[in-house]
């Protein structure tokens, strides 16, 4: 069956920013033509310490849409908390029911929010969504979109079977409740990453059966890869160092397996 959608629900996106005026414009085009109410809906950009015209494009977009708000991160409150802290202090400030995360260099479809809405009226806490990577021609990018693709579908399925939770911090959804009912970050707050799956693993032993993925075209976020191989290893390193904090050690395995098998075939094809 169709996963629900709706227009009823009061819902903040949350999008952390820094140094991000390459991205800005595309993200803020493709939120601004979302087809959901503005009075149900607030976009908060919070700036994290950009020193490039980041903070000048999301205050003109502010003063341009009510509807969307900037929050400044103050660098001496926020310590080395990284993405955490941007999403903490976006949510401090949001008065939607259903939080959307989703980051500075994605785009969607302008159904997108009422997919991730329909998960909350049908009454979950969490809900994750698919995350696909702009494809080029060279090898890098294909390798990447396979990889990816993979790891999408195992998302899927472990959230369906109950495996493991598993999610991309670049398109998911909760209930503001429930963040603050598993007291958010707290105990997962040493890593600067962690702000998707460390915090769905959190959610999910408080409710296990408020889970869900939303699993549809128009849910999709299309989102910018990594450009070069040492980078994608670096981000496969800070996916890696999540690791030690899951109480649930058949994840590790699950992405290795998942490399490997991609590794093999990428040998195959050459």
């Amino acid at each position: 069956s169709l996963p629900q959608t709706s227009t009823s629900v009061r819902i903040s996106v949350i999008v952390p920013v820094r140094n991000e005026e390459r991205n800005l414009t595309d993200l803020l085009q493709s939120l601004l033509a979302q087809q959901y109410p503005v009075q149900n809906l607030e976009i908060i950009l919070v700036d994290d310490g950009s020193d490039d015209n980041t903070l000048f494009l999301a205050q003109t977009a502010a003063e341009d849409h009510a509807h969307v708000k900037v929050v400044i991160l103050d660098p001496r409150k926020t310590g080395n908390g990284g993405k955490k802290r941007a999403i903490e202090a976006g949510i401090a400030a949001a008065t939607g029911e259903w939080v959307v995360c989703t980051d500075a260099d994605c785009t969607h479809h302008p159904q997108w929010l009422q997919y991730m809405a329909g998960a909350s009226t049908s009454g979950k806490k969490f809900a994750a969504a698919p995350v696909v990577f702009r494809t080029q021609s060279n090898m890098l990018s294909v390798f990447q979109t396979l990889d990816f693709m993979t790891l999408q579908g195992i998302h899927a399925a472990s959230v369906a079977l109950r495996l493991h939770s598993m999610c991309n911090g670049a398109n998911l959804a909760y209930r503001r409740d429930a963040f603050y009912d598993v007291e958010g970050f707290t105990g997962i707050d040493r890593l600067p990453t962690g702000d998707d799956m460390l915090l769905m693993h959190k959610i999910y032993r408080k409710y296990p059966d408020g889970i869900t993925y939303i699993w549809h075209q128009h849910a999709i976020v299309q989102t910018r890869a990594p450009e070069t191989w040492n980078a994608f290893f670096q981000q496969r390193i800070r996916w890696a160092s999540k690791a030690a904090f899951f109480d649930d050690k058949r994840m590790v395995w699950v992405l290795w397996i998942v490399f490997l098998l991609n590794v093999w075939i990428m040998v195959l094809m050459g």
